[in-house]
């Protein structure tokens, strides 16, 4: 199967987004072992900087977060203020709280604390990733 092919089948889906669109890939065995993304630092202390991670890896890390979010209360239509340092928490932050149906507000770390402090109060997120 090529990329184009896969590309058009995951576009032609309805059901398809940013919430399950890694365990759509899992789950339709799209380029499972094939390395796909790469962070400048290390995920969760367990893979190293600069190497590449598989949609399976990718899918584990997110799966691990979700879990723990999840067993954290964090859930469906929750507002939850994500400010973090890097690329890699980032993004596996967005994907375990879009996969709850939780809504990820991604927070500049580099604003000003007091800016930070006004937007979250604003925000009544349930909970800060940080």
């Amino acid at each position: 199967m090529t990329a184009k092919s896969v590309r058009a089948q995951l576009a032609a889906d309805p059901d398809l987004g940013a919430g399950n669109v890694l365990t759509t890939l899992v789950e339709r065995g799209f380029g499972l072992d094939r390395p796909a993304f790469t962070f400048d630092t290390d995920v969760d202390g367990v893979i190293p900087a600069w190497r590449a991670l598989s949609v399976a890896e990718l899918d584990e890390r997110v799966r691990a977060r979700a879990a723990t979010l999840h067993r954290m209360g964090i859930g469906r239509r929750d507002p939850v203020a994500v400010l973090v340092t890097t690329a890699a928490d980032t993004i596996l932050a967005y994907y375990a709280l879009a996969r709850l149906g939780a809504i990820p507000a991604l927070v500049n770390p580099r604003i000003p604390p007091d800016l930070a402090a006004i937007f979250l109060s604003r925000l009544q997120a349930v909970a800060l990733i940080a």
